[in-house]
């Protein structure tokens, strides 16, 4: 047809007309496009919930180990800063040892400095007073080699000095490797060694190209000497919670679409039936097979969008009140073009069905 508008109009008009079949049209699409969002649109509400929490405690972490004379310093820490992805950045250096300052010959722990921005805040579980420069923090384990019941005390290292405990560590994944620990934050002037960098980045989906950018601004002497791991435990936890929320709502999205597709055709055929006089009529002004196929295929179409419509405001109204994560846009549209699209495919064979009637023969129907 060359305008469209009277062709919806008059598709508008025999659904005004047709209340029975209007209304059973869009109780199918808005119970398709329900029960979609409100089984498997919730779980992936959920899923993008639980994610994006993992991610924000947990982030993602690169390694970096440096081994004595590779040339890796503090300057590295300007560079990796600019990288897209990167949350945090931190530089240990070489390690030395220290000892409970009141215990006279007590075990030694292992003692770093610690570069960068923000550094107490990441590592500090918890303070017993205002930090400044020269206080340390300890881990659990160093804590107990150490003979600490507190976060509290003092250290001394190699040298003599005597560096106060103010802080407790936080129990981080990528600190693991340095355990026991005990930790110096320090600020740099002039660039100084690193033997370890720790990196978080935003999410684990950033992790394999913020790895090869990292690699890539390094700028040590000797390569062989310096190897960058990741954090693949939680990127497998991750992949892990992903595929267990996933895999049981889009199995069922699929079989409530396709049920209800057949729903939707064995209807149009009853419907179909019904109105046989009304097509017979139809085809005896005229009315070429063609277009009775596109009136009912639009009609279809109308239903399914009003229905798609009512069905996302109900299904969105009863997550709220649930309290639970509603899916994104993206979802929403989804699935309101697949059960549109269903159900215009699934009323294809009833209309061709219609569309063949002979029209003399159906309007001798009583």
């Amino acid at each position: 047809m060359t305008n469209w508008w009277p062709f919806l109009r008059e598709a508008w008009a025999s659904l005004v007309a047709q209340r029975t079949t209007t209304i059973i049209g869009i109780v199918i699409s808005a119970g398709m496009c329900a029960t979609a969002l409100l089984t498997t649109g919730k779980t992936i509400g959920a899923e993008a919930d639980v994610l994006h929490s993992f991610d924000r405690s947990s982030g993602a972490v690169i390694v970096v180990r440096a081994g004595e004379g590779s040339g890796l310093d503090t300057t590295v820490l300007t560079r990796v800063t600019g990288i897209e992805g990167v949350r945090w950045v931190g530089a240990f250096g070489p390690s030395s040892d220290a000892t409970n300052a009141d215990i006279e010959g007590g075990a030694l722990v292992s003692v770093r400095r610690a570069y960068g921005h923000g550094a107490e805040s990441l590592l500090a579980g918890r303070l017993s007073r205002r930090p400044n420069g020269e206080d340390a923090y300890v881990s659990e384990d160093a804590m107990r080699q150490l003979g600490l019941a507190e976060p509290a005390g003092g250290i001394e290292d190699t040298g003599g000095v005597t560096h106060p405990v103010v802080g407790l560590i936080r129990g981080r994944s990528y600190l693991a490797s340095l355990q026991p620990l005990v930790v110096i934050p320090a600020s740099y002037k002039t660039p100084q060694t690193v033997s370890a960098l720790i990196v978080v980045v935003r999410s684990p989906d950033e992790v394999e190209a913020d790895t090869q950018a990292i690699e890539s601004v390094l700028s040590v002497h000797d390569p062989s000497k310096v190897s960058v791991t990741t954090d693949a435990e939680l990127e497998e936890l991750r992949n892990l919670v992903r595929h267990q929320l996933g895999f049981f709502g889009r199995d069922l999205v699929v079989l409530t679409l396709v049920a209800s597709g057949l729903v939707q055709c064995v209807i149009m055929y009853g419907l179909a039936y019904l109105r046989r006089r009304d097509f017979g009529r139809r085809r005896a002004l005229g009315a070429s097979q063609g277009l009775v196929m596109r009136l009912l295929l639009t009609q279809v179409a109308l239903l399914s969008s009003a229905g798609a419509a009512i069905g996302d405001i109900v299904s969105l109204i009863v997550l709220v009140l649930d309290r639970a994560a509603p899916p994104g846009p993206e979802f929403f549209a989804a699935v309101d073009v697949i059960a549109i699209s269903i159900n215009v495919a699934a009323s294809v064979l009833p209309a061709l069905a219609a569309a063949r009637r002979d029209p003399i023969a159906e309007l001798r129907v009583p």
